[in-house]
C-alpha cells in the first residue's frame, strides 16, 4: 500500500476529505520524527511504538582485502506492534 493509496482509505472510512487525511498523515509523520531525533519513544495505542535507540558503532573488513573499517554510533528506529495489531496481522 502507497501513501496516497493510505490517505485514499482512510479519507473513505472516516469521510474526512484527503486532504485533512493527508494533513494530518504528514502531522503525524513530521512530529514522531522530531520526538524519536531527539530520543523520546512515540507509543500509539493499538497500532505500536517507536523508540529511539543508539546502535553501536563496529569494525569490519573490506571483503578481498586485509584493510579494516570502523564505523560510528548511528541512531535508529525501531518499530514495535502493538499486540493488537499483531493479533489482527496474524488473523
Amino acid at each position: 500500500m502507497t501513501k496516497k493509496e493510505l490517505i485514499t482509505q482512510v479519507a473513505t472510512a472516516t469521510g474526512k476529505t484527503q486532504v485533512d487525511v493527508s494533513l494530518t498523515l504528514e502531522g503525524l509523520i513530521s512530529t514522531t520524527g522530531k520526538e524519536l531525533a531527539a530520543g523520546n519513544d512515540v507509543v500509539v495505542s493499538g497500532f505500536g511504538s517507536f523508540k529511539s535507540v543508539i546502535r553501536a558503532g563496529r569494525t569490519g573488513t573490506v571483503p578481498g582485502t586485509t584493510k579494516t573499517y570502523s564505523t560510528d554510533d548511528k541512531r535508529v528506529c525501531k518499530f514495535s506492534p502493538a499486540k493488537h495489531l499483531s493479533d489482527t496481522v496474524a488473523g
